[in-house]
């Protein structure tokens, strides 16, 4: 039971990284890659690494996922050089915005059922544990695939020639070694 509980806690521990990690500062919601460039790709396209993507094992394919999509972060950061038209730039704000909401909530229900599996992991049954954390789980699947849909969208929202800049603007970034896309230099300028 003692191993059971340990793997439990450790498995929580990873997953309510995800609801602090969509938060910005003083605990704020960012949405999906939003606000200031941060080390990743924002929530739920978290660090591949060595450990694959979103963090699991195998192969790491954020970099080939983020290569064929474009981070709202990005967009917006371009949107001068992009050209956006007004309703481009309506149905993005409108997709960010819709990303941003189910984000909120979701993160929200990831906070409750977390709660539940570290109660849980303290007196129930190994199947009782189990079942919460697919409960978790399926919520995590969720902010990855709403982030994941978000950057979709934005993809189809831009026409060729938009998507054009925007790799040759990954290509030159990755030519001079500078960060991958959605990370520090994507972000908002810095105020002055």
């Amino acid at each position: 039971m003692k191993r059971v509980t340990t793997i439990v806690c450790a498995i929580l521990f990873s997953l309510l990284a995800v609801p602090a990690f969509a938060q910005g500062p003083g605990g704020h919601h960012r949405g999906p890659g939003m606000g200031p460039g941060g080390p990743h790709g924002g929530p739920g396209m978290g660090p591949g690494g060595p450990h694959g993507p979103f963090g699991g094992p195998g192969p790491d394919l954020r970099d080939e996922l983020m290569d064929a999509l474009y981070p709202p972060q990005m967009v917006r950061h371009h949107a001068g050089e992009l050209k956006l038209t007004a309703d481009q730039e309506k149905k993005l704000k409108a997709a960010i915005f819709a990303t941003r909401a189910q984000a909120d909530e979701l993160a929200w229900n990831m906070e409750t059922e977390s709660r539940k599996l570290a109660e849980l992991a303290k007196q129930g049954t190994r199947d009782q544990i189990l079942a919460q954390l697919d409960k978790v789980l399926a919520i995590e699947t969720k902010i990855k695939r709403s982030h994941l849909d978000l950057m979709l969208q934005i993809r189809d929202l831009l026409t060729a020639d938009q998507r054009k800049i925007l790799d040759k603007i990954k290509e030159t970034k990755r030519a001079a070694g500078g960060p991958p896309p959605g990370g520090p230099g994507y972000g908002p300028p810095p105020p002055r």
